[in-house]
């Protein structure tokens, strides 16, 4: 009978080795994996890692594999030896391998808060804004905000945990994706980042109508004195989280019966 194939250490990869496991690991890593152990033959074996096979698996002899190409992400992950005489084996759990951490973002909070994104964020950035999600790492790393990574903002830090980041200072206009870069300079991918739209906060008035209206920026004979007159306010950026702080006439604080008539910038 063949012998069981066996493996005893994995070790190289640009990973540090750890007892005879291998951590932080590239998640593109262009140096071999070593998997030592015994029974593995001469030629004809594959290794995995996890459930992806190495591109390439090379022998240096019956105890000894080079795994080429091995790309991933994760952790813990068991190595597998398929030999040509079809036996195989798995690693026991003393012997994995572990990529280094990816942040991956769940959510963003703080402004109009549309899960997972928020929206109508003022685009002077000091509305604070609370990002969600793992592998951000125990040590404080960057937060950007832009169209792209590329072209992207860093934002200043207020307070940073592994799961949860709390960040302002963004700036810009528009729809705008959120990139967290950990303690290990990894950064999460762009289809996995969180949405925040950034809008002029100040705002812009375009009609008025209640008593004889000549056009739609203007109406006049209004009653003097007379508390019952209805005037309508038309123009967009009224609102800032669902409320508007105040609306003066000749410098004189008006009562609002309904700040949002036509949603939230009416």
């Amino acid at each position: 009978a063949l012998p069981r194939p066996t493996i005893t250490a994995v070790l190289g990869g640009g990973c540090t080795t750890t007892g005879r496991s291998v951590t932080f690991c590239p998640v593109q890593p262009t140096l071999p994996l070593t998997v030592l152990g015994s029974g593995f033959a001469y030629g004809g074996a594959t290794v995995m890692v996890g459930n992806r096979p190495c591109n390439s698996t090379s022998h240096v002899q019956d105890t000894m594999l080079i795994c080429t190409g091995w790309p991933g992400r994760g952790f813990n992950l068991t190595v597998a030896v398929l030999t040509a005489y079809n036996t195989s084996v798995v690693s026991p759990t003393t012997v994995t391998v572990s990529y280094t951490p990816v942040p991956v973002l769940s959510f963003i909070t703080g402004c109009a808060d549309a899960y997972p994104a928020t929206d109508s964020c003022p685009m002077d950035g000091l509305t604070s804004l609370t990002v969600t999600g793992v592998n951000f790492g125990p040590s404080i790393g960057q937060v950007r905000v832009g169209p792209s990574l590329a072209n992207s903002t860093r934002c200043a830090v207020l307070s940073w945990s592994a799961t949860a980041v709390v960040f302002m200072n963004y700036s810009g206009l528009g729809t705008h994706l959120v990139w967290v870069t950990n303690m290990w300079n990894m950064t999460n991918d762009a289809d996995l980042a969180v949405v925040v739209t950034l809008v002029d906060p100040y705002p812009v008035l375009l009609g008025v109508s209640g008593c004889t209206d000549l056009q739609p920026t203007q109406t006049v004979l209004c009653m003097p004195n007379n508390q019952s007159q209805v005037l309508t306010l038309t123009g967009t950026r009224f609102l800032t989280k669902g409320r508007v702080s105040v609306v003066a006439l000749n410098g004189t604080s008006r009562a609002l019966f309904n700040a949002s008539v036509r949603g939230r910038d009416a």
